[in-house]
């Protein structure tokens, strides 16, 4: 299984936010949360979505 390093542009940044509220979990020494989207996001939308990189794997999340 290949991971692939990718952006998201503007129009993808909801889905990495819905994503990072799925995965978390209050018990985790250290974790990303949508509210570091929303503290990039002061910046604008177009540098939220240039800073925002994720990892798929086989085309998943």
């Amino acid at each position: 299984m290949a991971v692939v390093l990718g952006t998201q542009g503007v129009d993808g940044l909801s889905e990495v936010g819905r994503v990072l509220r799925e995965w978390q979990y209050d018990g985790a020494p250290m974790q990303l949360h949508p509210e570091d989207l929303g503290w990039f996001w002061r910046f604008g939308a177009q540098a939220t979505a240039a800073a925002v990189r994720t990892w798929r794997r086989d085309g998943l999340r």
